[in-house]
């Protein structure tokens, strides 16, 4: 059985087929982590995965703020992407989704150990 990690928004898990659902919550302002409802961007990236995937494990991991989309951009913290990607080291996942960019060099200096880290592992 695959444990596949998105890091993403919070997703909505009622429509998933996953054999289990685990839903954390990294952002550095937002609430607790949310099972999500409605269509967020993490709901979905599931469910095209869900399309493709039978007998896996989903873990949601939420980098980006509720709010983060209401006033046309979606902005997030570089170092809660970075406590994800260490999060996905933790909980021994297979496959990492990760659907983020950043405008700035100086981000890499955050993720390049995590993320070369978690590609020995994932």
């Amino acid at each position: 059985m695959h444990r596949v990690a998105i890091i993403d928004t919070a997703i909505d898990s009622r429509k998933l087929h996953c054999q289990r659902f685990e839903s954390y919550n990294v952002c550095r302002r937002g609430g607790e982590a949310l099972t999500g409802t409605g269509i967020s961007h993490g709901t979905m990236v599931a469910l095209v995965l869900d399309h493709c995937l039978e007998n896996y494990e989903l873990v949601s991991i939420q980098v980006l703020p509720d709010d983060s989309g209401r006033k046309g951009k979606t902005v997030g913290d570089i170092r809660d992407l970075e406590a994800a990607l260490k999060l996905c080291t933790q909980l021994e996942v297979d496959v990492v989704n990760l659907s983020a960019v950043s405008s700035l060099l100086s981000d890499s200096k955050y993720l390049y150990d995590t993320a070369k880290r978690l590609s020995q592992k994932a």
